[in-house]
């Protein structure tokens, strides 16, 4: 959202964000087996919309399209071990 995007524009809004994403993290790891724990949240620059090919008309994620968009990024962005991942250009 543009509010998202204004808040994460400054240091601050980017720890706050990131604070809210691992306790997000930390409960839904909670909730779930192990083998479908999430290992890092990546927040990425790109908008993910239907114009974009991120996403169908009906706003369902287009997972082939995503796995190659960003699968050269994967093993940098589990290399770094982190929880939550700022994406270069933000």
């Amino acid at each position: 959202s543009e509010q998202a995007r204004k808040l994460a524009a400054d240091e601050k809004g980017r720890t706050e964000i990131t604070t809210e994403l691992e306790a997000l993290m930390k409960d839904i790891n909670g909730s779930v087996d192990p083998h479908e724990a999430l290992e890092c949240v990546v927040i990425v620059k790109d908008e993910w919309q239907p114009e974009t090919g991120h996403l169908t008309p009906t706003q369902k994620i287009k997972r082939k399209f995503l796995e190659d968009a960003y699968k050269s990024k994967y093993d940098g962005w589990y290399a770094a071990k982190k929880k939550v991942i700022w994406e270069e250009g933000w």
